[in-house]
Parts: structure tokens; sequence; C-alpha cells
């Protein structure tokens, strides 16, 4: 479980997804894809004049950047904005998910999310099994041990799900078409119903699971799938698993005119937590929160927008600590440092990147290695291997106009990243 470094905010901060684009402006850019482009020039279209923008290192017109908040057994992420259209720029407004969709040509942005890697054994049951036998997802137990590949030419578990499980690879929505036993709605092919996608309407657990304080219009301790403010868009994910689950989610606008996914933000991880949940069952697409301390494993990230991370370093072999964080006139930053002490009795070797994940969208790291996609990360240079009990220290300054609350979540990676 990754430690918080640097406490104060009383909830993780966001997922940005810039667009300034505007039905009144045309736009000169050099193609990133459909919904991706950098901005270099913006041609007013009533008198031809033009002036550049500044997006410096941004992808803007509908392209995300992701933060992501990995904890001991659940995965939470939160989507708003840094960079508005330009009909909010111009009519001098504070841009809502409303005008990003607008913008954006989308009728709704949501979430997909694929099960990439399931072992035989999960006690998960669909409610239309067939096109998961079709696809070669479905395994059927022959013995102890000793299981199948259900199939329409054997017949197994189409009509009985008896000695029947989940398994991937091949990928698999989550949750498959038709939905799962344990949930009664289907938000196939997204993670949550367009209906719920209302503001301050779901929360991303349900709401009766709270009992009166549903009744009081709250989701504490969990966010609204749509803030109330309609600005913050909401993902949480607590899988249950008996070995290793993985996953790939992905961030999406759903095109208005022609109802085409445009993929906007992607990444993959994997869950080894195998405690329970509240609801005592054994969940993928999540409907209950976990309870802290029922099991042992955690959340790690494998990719982030098609960016391969190295091995993760276990907290149990490396040790991280932080200063506190003093701030300077001169360079305008806050400045500190982070210290990582092999803790275990063997060598770890780096390479060793610290990944900075769960950074406020105003928050900068100045002294960053690279960035990838708007997650700072930090090499840590000169350390070839770090042998047990040696300690290595990096410095970090931070960018904090605003004096945004910094809860950080570095996690230690070893090897380059490419």
């Amino acid at each position: 479980m990754p430690t918080n470094l640097f406490v104060g905010a009383t909830s993780p901060p966001i997922i940005i997804i810039p667009s300034p684009a505007d039905i009144n402006a045309a736009i000169v850019a050099n193609p990133g894809g459909p919904y991706g482009v950098n901005f270099f020039e913006i041609a007013d279209a009533n008198d031809g004049t033009s002036a550049s923008m500044a997006y410096t290192g941004q992808t803007c017109a509908c392209a995300a950047k992701v933060n992501v908040f990995p904890s001991f057994g659940s995965m939470y992420m939160e989507a708003a904005f840094v960079a508005p259209p330009l009909s909010t720029v111009l009519d001098g407004q504070t841009p809502t998910l409303a005008d990003y969709q607008a913008a954006c040509g989308f009728s709704s942005i949501n979430w997909q999310q694929l099960i990439t890697d399931l072992p035989s054994g999960s006690d998960v049951q669909p409610n239309s099994p067939i096109p998961l036998i079709d696809t070669g997802n479905v395994s059927y137990s022959i013995g102890p041990g000793v299981s199948i590949i259900a199939s329409a030419s054997n017949g197994f578990c189409a009509f009985s799900w008896v000695g029947c499980s989940l398994i991937a690879p091949p990928a698999f929505n989550d949750p498959p078409a038709g939905g799962y036993t344990y949930i009664s709605t289907n938000p196939y092919p997204y993670v949550y119903r367009p209906a719920d996608l209302v503001p301050g309407k779901s929360c991303t657990f349900p709401l009766q699971i709270y009992g009166a304080l549903g009744q009081l219009g709250g989701c504490p301790p969990f966010p609204y799938k749509i803030s109330s403010d309609n600005t913050t868009l909401s993902f949480l994910d607590a899988p249950i698993t008996n070995g290793l689950m993985a996953f790939k989610t992905t961030l999406v606008g759903v095109g208005k005119l022609d109802g085409v996914v445009h993929p906007l933000y992607s990444w993959t991880w994997y869950s080894t937590f195998n405690g329970k949940d509240a609801g005592g069952v054994t969940q993928t697409a999540s409907l209950y929160p976990l309870l802290p301390g029922s099991g042992t494993g955690g959340v790690t990230i494998t990719s982030i927008n098609g960016v391969q991370l190295p091995p993760v370093v276990p907290p149990n072999q490396v040790a991280t600590t932080a200063s506190g964080l003093a701030y300077s006139r001169v360079s305008q930053t806050f400045n500190g440092t982070v210290t990582l002490r092999n803790i275990s009795s063997s060598a770890v070797s780096g390479p060793l990147q610290i990944v900075f994940f769960g950074m406020p969208a105003n928050v900068t790291l100045v002294n960053a290695t690279a960035n990838l996609s708007g997650t700072p990360y930090l090499t840590v240079s000169g350390v070839a291997s770090l042998a047990p009990g040696q300690s290595a220290t990096v410095s970090v300054q931070f960018k904090n106009p605003s004096n945004a609350a910094l809860n950080l979540a570095p996690v230690i990676y070893s090897g380059s990243i490419n």
C-alpha cells in the first residue's frame, strides 16, 4: 500500500480533460487523433484575425490527463477540467462537464473497463453467459484443479453455472453484456449507466448501503459519480480476487451524433487484494466498499496512456520517507526531499523511479524527470542498485500557485520508463 507522504487534502486531487474547442472558432492544429490535437492558433470566424494560444505541454481538444489513486485494495480517480472551452472563456463562465461535452461533440463522458486477466475459480456469475462462452471466457471444472473451456459444442455453463467461472484472457467488458447477477442494474458497455450521470444524484457506491445517509442526499465517505457542481467525474473500483485480477480502464467520450465511443485516456492495473467487501460478495465491477484490514494485497498501476511501467517495488522492500516542504520566495517553489531506504535483505536493482500519483491539477513537480500524460516521475540518479540498509535521497520542488493541499502517493518502480 503506498504511503501518503504530503498529506493535507480532505479528498484526493483530480484528473483533467482539457478542451478549448468552440463552435465560433476555426482551429489551426496539428492532428493528434480524432479528439486530441495540439493547438497553435485560433482564428476568429467573424473578422479573420487570429491570436496564438499557449498550451505548452498539454494536448487539448478533449485529450485527458488522469491522476490515479491506488490504495490497499481500491482504485480511485476523478475527472475534472483545467483548460476551459473557448466559449466559457469568452463568456467569463466557470466551465462544467456539460460545457466540455458540447465543445467536444459528446453526449456524455463515461468510463469503460476490460478485465484482461482473471484466473479460473471466480465466484462472479454473469446474467448472460452464452456471449461469454462464445468468446472463450468461461471455464468448467471437471475435477479438482482441472477445468476445460466451455463452448457451444460441449454445452457446459449455458444453462447451469454450477462448476463454471469467468476467465481472461481474452479480455471482456466489466460488466459484460447482461451484467452480473449481484448487480440489479446493467450499465454495459460503460461502468456507469448514462441515466446515473446527473450532477449530485448517484454515489460511486449505491446510496442504500448507507441507510439514512442516502436520505440526507450525501455520499460519505465516497463521492458522487458526478459532483453536485457538475465539474468532476469520479471512478471507484474495489475488486475481490482469488489471485491476480488485471484491468484496462479507459475514460471515454460518446459521440453525440454517431454514438461512437472515443477513448480519451487509458491505464492498466491489477489487484491482488483477497479480503472482503461490505456486502460479503465476490465482485469485479464494484457494488460494495471494501472492509479495511480484511485481507492482504493491493493495487498496482502497470501502464499510463500506453506507456508501460517497469516492475513495482513493494513497500516491504523499500521504505519511503518525505521531509516537510519549505517555501522559497526566490524560486517560488515548495522544496523538500524524498528518501528511499532498502529495508529488505536483498539488493534492489535500479534505475529507481518515483512516480507521483495524485498530483493536483494546478500543482507541478518542477524537477520531474519526465511526465506521463500528467503524472510526473523522478529518476533516482546515480543509483544502479540499492543494497540492504542503503538509502538514497532526492530533492523535490513543487509549484503550487493556489497553495492546494498535497495528498500524494509516490510509488517506487525498478527499471527504465520509455
